[in-house]
């Protein structure tokens, strides 16, 4: 596991911070052994939160996903 900085966004990019996520059933099977990870693996894409960041084209941009619980 390392932590890594993210580069700047792009044109038209955006960042979320996320601030809930899920695991899926892929991400279960995945720790538990029944599937087979290949590295580097990212769980927990059932993500919600907010816009922390843009591009230049992107700053109009007001709701990336909806919040969690919605």
């Amino acid at each position: 596991m390392a932590d890594l900085e993210p580069p700047a966004p792009g044109h038209g990019d955006v960042r979320e911070r996320i601030t809930a996520a899920g695991v899926c059933h892929s991400g279960l099977s995945m720790i538990n052994g029944t599937l087979t990870p290949k590295f580097p693996l990212v769980l927990g894409h059932e993500a919600s939160g907010a816009i922390a960041e843009t591009g230049d084209w992107a700053a109009a941009c007001r709701a990336l996903v909806p919040p969690a619980g919605r």
